[in-house]
């Protein structure tokens, strides 16, 4: 008996289980939500991706909540100048990036406007700040909020 479940096992390891995976209605985007997940590029290299946009997410909140605090204290957006003095004590890895050219600020005295996206978002989409809020945008909507600076 052992043996029959153990070669069942087996065939269904090596046949798979019979169920087709549903396909996308757009098949470029290969799976569910907005995951940007590549086809054929391999589960490392988007796995990859998505810890370097979670960091990039995480460094853009952070960049966003110091320059909230100073819009709070002083009624007005700090300059880019001031928001690299501040992240340069506050967050060593933000004033990094920003230094390295990762994350670009736009030097918007509009405190709805864009602050802040990064390297290659207006051109591949990515990671923006808008109103002290991070979230991903695609190239379009960059260029818009760039446009409406």
């Amino acid at each position: 008996m052992r043996t029959l479940l153990l070669m069942i096992g087996a065939g269904c390891l090596l046949t798979g289980c019979g169920k087709k995976a549903k396909e996308s209605a757009d098949n470029n985007t290969g799976g569910g939500g907005n995951t940007n997940f590549v086809p054929g590029g391999g589960a490392v290299q988007n796995v990859r991706k998505a810890g370097v946009r979670t960091i990039s997410l995480a460094d853009m909140r952070s960049l966003g909540q110091s320059v909230f605090q100073t819009v709070q204290l002083d009624d007005r957006m700090p300059s880019a100048a001031e928001i690299k003095q501040s992240m340069q004590r506050e967050a060593p890895n933000v004033f990094a990036a920003i230094n390295e050219g990762s994350i670009i600020l736009t030097d918007t005295k509009n405190k709805t406007g864009l602050w802040a996206y990064e390297v290659d978002a207006d051109t591949k989409g990515g990671i923006v700040l808008v109103s002290g809020t991070a979230s991903r945008a695609t190239a379009d909507e960059v260029k818009q909020y760039l446009a409406n600076k």
